[in-house]
């Protein structure tokens, strides 16, 4: 075929093999690594293709052409999750408009909303990552559907990774940063961009998760996140 390798290019045996190796490339991304380098996507993909082909009892070649159609679902992946952010963001308060006032208004709470983190809060600076928001992201993006990575291949997500969760969060800060001008605007989620942000909200999760080790608060969030998602 022309141009770019799709999966219907292949025989039914190889796509039925890129099939589960990209379903369980998608959980790695967002459960183990979601902005892996180069050498970690190649690393990824290969094992995943040999879980693929260990699943359908075969055994295949790996071509650089598979390889580049596992590895660019990283950024798929990542696009799909900041789709479902979006309109999920707007629960917040942010309004569409063109008047002053509006424009004012949805800076102000672009600004308020990341201070301190502010958006992860249940309530005023109380139930930190008890947001409902983050349980509606996690609902949209894996538990949706029955076909959902969460509901297939329940192993990855139960319970919710805290590296799970801070990619909710990375996506839904990139989603609030799109309101930052005042005017909606649209933000790519990048690795350049975000994963700094994500590096910050996994530290702030891992810390959150030792100063109440006594009483397992970030295990029973992320376990009330996978079981109300499932």
């Amino acid at each position: 075929s022309q141009g770019r390798p799709k999966a219907k290019d292949y025989d039914d045996v190889t796509q039925e093999v890129l099939a589960v190796a990209i379903a369980v490339y998608r959980c790695l991304i967002c459960t183990d690594t979601p902005f892996p380098d180069h050498a970690k996507e190649l690393e990824f993909a290969k094992i995943r293709w040999k879980i693929g082909c260990k699943k359908l009892d075969i055994r295949l070649e790996m071509t650089p052409e598979l390889v580049k159609m596992i590895t660019s679902r990283g950024s798929h992946v990542r696009g799909e999750l900041k789709t479902k952010v979006r309109p999920i963001i707007e629960h917040y308060g942010f309004e569409s408009g063109q008047h002053k006032r509006t424009i004012k208004r949805n800076r102000e709470l672009a600004e308020e909303l990341k201070e301190g983190y502010n958006f992860v809060y249940s309530t005023d600076r109380k139930g930190l990552f008890r947001n409902k928001n983050i349980q509606k992201v996690v609902n949209a993006m894996w538990f949706a559907n029955k076909q959902d990575d969460g509901v297939s291949y329940p192993e990855y997500f139960k319970p919710m990774p805290d590296i799970t969760v801070a990619l909710v969060l990375t996506a839904m800060e990139c989603g609030i940063d799109e309101w930052g001008t005042g005017i909606k605007t649209d933000i790519a989620f990048t690795a350049v961009d975000y994963r700094t942000v994500f590096d910050a909200h996994l530290k702030c999760l891992r810390n959150f998760q030792e100063a109440t080790k006594k009483h397992e608060l970030l295990d029973k969030i992320c376990t009330k996140l996978y079981n109300v998602g499932r």
